[in-house]
């Protein structure tokens, strides 16, 4: 959009338009043109900014950043460590697909826990991470 500062002028000859209504004009053109949008493409602006919202949402839905980890067999814990600040289910997902719990001690350490560990469920009810 332009400025639409009037212009300082003593004389304007009466065919000359006054610099307002050249903005004004050129104002509500760009309006129209932004407004004619097409219905496909009304629906894609629209698509691209519900995805753009999802996308915002989903370490909300991730504690801690677990999405950038993965547990595997071979690397869970038995038993949760003394002191547990936060824990998360790990649900199988596209590039990760095992169960396991992934627990966070009071220095920072990610511990990936057996699911099927004998008494996991009871030690992490005690440490309030299950309801």
């Amino acid at each position: 959009i332009k400025d639409c500062a009037p212009l300082p002028t003593t004389h304007r000859p009466a065919e000359q338009p006054s610099s307002d209504s050249i903005c004004r004009s050129s104002f509500s053109s760009s309006l129209n043109s932004t407004m004619s949008l097409s219905a496909s493409q009304k629906f894609l602006l629209s698509l691209a900014a519900v995805t753009i919202l999802v996308a915002l949402q989903v370490p909300a839905a991730e504690p801690f950043f677990v999405g950038q980890i993965c547990c595997y067999p071979e690397n869970l814990y038995m038993r949760l460590p003394s002191t547990v600040t936060m824990c998360y289910e790990q649900t199988p997902r596209l590039n990760c697909n095992f169960h396991a719990f992934v627990v966070r001690d009071n220095n920072g350490f990610l511990y990936c826990m057996n699911p099927k560990s004998p008494g996991l469920k009871r030690q992490m009810r005690k440490k309030r991470c299950l309801s």
